[in-house]
């Protein structure tokens, strides 16, 4: 996706309650009029963290949606599945890869890949594993877990420069 010419089509979000799916709390919203679909994400969010993969480019593509079509940027918290999963599965790959590396290394499946349901599921499995990994690692919080892929982002980046 090029975030200069191309436009969301679809978000969707699945809720974790007590350290499981709660698919009966999942959503995928079609954003042909975006408005309304945005006003809704917001409210299954809450006050929750926004789990996403490349948080970079996913939140600069719904930051983007919120301003155009909201006319503001909500204030939400990020936990980027791109650099958590790295820190607790270091024995899979020692450093970020693709979604898809993951899945595969994971044993992942998903009803329909490049879709916004379909990879929100596969993410969230992936944050399953990952959260009782971190669990075993003392990192039982939100704000530890966080923390953890946010260091592990700023770590990979200063060595990069």
């Amino acid at each position: 996706m090029d975030l200069s010419r191309d436009r969301l089509l679809a978000v969707a979000a699945i809720a974790i309650d007590d350290a499981s799916l709660a698919l009966r709390d999942a959503i995928e919203l079609p954003l042909d009029k975006p408005a309304e679909p945005l006003v809704e994400l917001l409210e299954f969010i809450g006050k929750s963290p926004v789990v996403v993969f490349n948080a970079d480019f996913n939140r600069q593509a719904l930051m983007g949606a919120f301003e155009t079509h909201l006319g503001f940027e909500p204030e939400l918290e990020w936990l980027d599945a791109y650099w958590l999963l790295p820190c607790v599965f270091n024995d899979q790959h020692d450093r970020p890869v693709r979604l898809a590396d993951w899945m595969k290394s994971m044993g992942i499946e998903t009803f329909q890949r490049h879709r916004a349901l379909g990879d929100a599921f596969a993410l969230a499995k992936l944050l399953l594993a990952a959260l009782s990994r971190a669990s075993v690692r003392g990192h039982r919080s939100a704000r530890s877990i966080i923390d953890l892929a946010s260091t592990r982002k700023r770590l990979q980046r200063a060595i990069s420069s």
